[in-house]
């Protein structure tokens, strides 16, 4: 379910054998289980807000850390399985804080009225629209005969602070 690449580059990988979903819906599902991650390891500690490898939540800490700062991800319909591949620009470490707390969108660009879901919204990262004879792009996916859905570049999260 997890796994790590190189640098700060960070992987969360799914496949599902159950062919009768969209990939759009095999997508969420596998998002959905990486957040649940959190319930069924359990919490941690919110006092200490320290991140350990051997909690079980490596993929939940790369979605919710504030150390991420990027995400691509790839949804691939290979015949028997579908296959779901998440790429994570993050510094997040062992035994380091997974997110630093305060009030929230206190720093957002526009204060608290700019604030999408308790997080400052990001100015940047989004995709242009653009056509190749091998492929066609609207906002933030790619098609490829209608079997696989790309982020074709790295979409930047949040701008998370909570000072």
């Amino acid at each position: 379910m997890d796994s790590s690449l190189f640098g700060d580059v960070e992987n969360n990988k799914n496949f599902t054998t159950n062919l009768n979903r969209t990939l759009e819906q095999a997508g969420k599902n596998a998002i959905q289980m990486w957040w649940a991650e959190i319930t069924k390891y359990g919490p941690i500690d919110q006092f200490q807000n320290i991140f350990y490898k051997h909690l079980g939540i490596n993929s939940f800490a790369k979605i919710a850390s504030d150390l991420t700062t990027g995400v691509g991800c790839s949804i691939v319909n290979c015949g028997s399985s579908i296959n779901v591949v998440c790429h994570y620009e993050t510094t997040l470490k062992n035994a380091v804080k997974l997110y630093n707390c305060g009030p929230y969108c206190k720093q957002c660009p526009g204060g608290k009225v700019s604030c999408v879901n308790g997080l400052c919204p990001s100015t940047d990262g989004q995709c242009p629209t653009a056509t190749t004879p091998d492929a066609t792009t609207t906002g933030k996916y790619k098609s490829f005969n209608n079997s696989s859905l790309h982020y074709y570049q790295w979409v930047k999260l949040f701008n998370r602070s909570s000072d």
